[in-house]
């Protein structure tokens, strides 16, 4: 047996720093008078310290669904001001990505008091981020100016995962978030504002951490990363070399419970299948099961039964 050993890059926390009360207060602040948020995590004060008050390139924000991974992404947004960049990954692989509407005209950020400047959050699918998409060309001149703040990367496992397979598009993006990052952080050049990058996930493996770091081509400065012990996760797996046989297991479980005037609908992407395949073998269950007043009718749609 050949032993396979993979060389992780060792994810590095947050270092151990006593954020100043003011400073504390001021984030707190910031997160009940614009975002409503009056008891906030541990946790997003902190990420949002880093994000906003330290010069850090890549941060990772590894939470799983529930816990507020969002409202850092808000704090760090109506901190930095400007323009704020966050890549949908999970909208766009849902197939509803957000698209821009509207490109306002912004002057430099240096030229605006803090209390002169508006936060406007970007969402961008990888589609607008194609190099002759007219977004990309308007993301480039606002980058150009100064005025983005900020990237966000949400869902960022969907990167790797559909980075070399049937979605081409996310590798254009990868480096199209690249150079406006570059060409942010040359015009923010010799001020405070860095332009950091937040990369979001529930979750998120070693491996695809270091595989998303090469896709990238930057190195992560620190991971926020939950409870494993708190996700509460669990799987179960079918495995079938014909998904009719699930269904008809599944229905059977579920209509031995009922009495046996239950009727029954199909819910099918295919009226064919349905009517050549499935059906038949439910006529055929039902004799077995002594449910003589079995209706099954055939729609078109996702798969399933529903029991009436």
């Amino acid at each position: 047996a050949e032993l396979v050993t993979h060389n992780y890059t060792v994810t590095p926390s947050p270092p151990q720093i006593v954020i100043l009360d003011y400073v504390s207060s001021a984030i707190r602040k910031e997160l009940e008078t614009t975002w409503g948020c009056v008891t906030p995590r541990p946790y997003q004060i902190e990420s949002i310290f880093h994000l906003v008050y330290r010069k850090v390139d890549m941060v990772y924000l590894i939470r799983k669904t529930g816990e507020g991974k969002s409202l850092v992404l808000q704090g760090m947004a109506s901190m930095l001001k400007g323009w704020f960049l966050s890549w949908a990954w999970g909208a766009t692989n849902r197939g509803s990505a957000t698209s821009l509407t509207q490109i306002f005209c912004c002057a430099d950020l240096g030229l605006y008091t803090r209390e002169e400047k508006t936060t406007i959050i970007l969402f961008v699918s990888p589609q607008q981020l194609k190099n002759e998409s007219k977004w990309y060309a308007s993301l480039l001149e606002l980058a150009s100016r100064g005025c983005i703040s900020a990237i966000c990367i949400d869902e960022e496992h969907s990167t790797v995962q559909n980075y070399e397979s049937f979605h081409p598009k996310f590798k254009t993006a990868m480096h199209s978030v690249d150079t406006i990052v570059s060409m942010a952080r040359m015009a923010m050049k010799g001020t405070f504002y860095y332009v950091p990058i937040l990369a979001m996930s529930a979750t998120f493996t070693m491996s695809d951490q270091n595989h998303f770091n090469k896709l990238i081509g930057r190195q992560l400065t620190m991971v926020f990363l939950g409870e494993m012990s708190c996700r509460n996760i669990s799987f179960k797996v079918f495995v079938t070399g014909n998904p009719t046989h699930s269904l008809i297991g599944d229905w059977s479980n579920d209509a031995v419970k009922l009495p046996t005037s239950s009727q029954s609908l199909v819910y099918s992407n295919s009226v064919l299948t349905c009517n050549v395949t499935l059906i038949p073998k439910l006529i055929v269950a039902c004799e077995k099961m002594q449910i003589h007043n079995g209706v099954f009718l055939a729609l078109t749609g996702d798969c399933g039964i529903m029991l009436k």
